[in-house]
């Protein structure tokens, strides 16, 4: 028979790693799209790397970062965007989720973005960094 305290220990362990594996949520809340992108266009390489660049610098940006790529006259713009309450690694990782549901969602488009519970991704042909309507999560 275990001990009363060997069993608290137990469960105490437990429940402190099952609440550091809560803090990350990445259920979707909202996406939206617009806008198919022509194949033979070359802006689909700006949506990627302005994709990419979210995910790595919005952690390191304090959680809130916009983007522009251009090349030509094309132009992407990107906003990346985490809750205060989760690492710069789950920022990372819910931006990631982030981008491949839009993708999965969207595919190939001007205008996407998508909103899960601790994070916020957008990339646009539109500049919108000073759009009122950016949520708030």
């Amino acid at each position: 028979m275990s001990s009363p305290r060997k069993l608290f220990m137990i469960l105490s362990i437990t429940l402190s790693t099952a609440s550091i594996w809560a803090v990350l949520d990445v259920r979707p809340v909202n996406h939206g799209c617009s806008g198919k992108i022509d194949p033979l266009n070359n802006y689909q390489p700006l949506v990627d790397q302005v994709s990419d660049d979210l995910i790595a610098l919005t952690p390191i940006q304090n959680f809130n970062y916009y983007n522009e790529r251009e090349e030509g006259k094309s132009a992407s713009y990107g906003h990346g965007l985490c809750t205060r309450g989760i690492s710069g690694e789950e920022c990372r990782t819910c931006l990631h989720v982030a981008n491949v549901l839009r993708i999965q969602g969207c595919g190939f488009v001007y205008e996407s973005q998508v909103t899960l519970m601790n994070c916020h991704m957008r990339i646009s042909k539109y500049d919108f960094k000073w759009d009122t309507a950016e949520p708030i999560i």
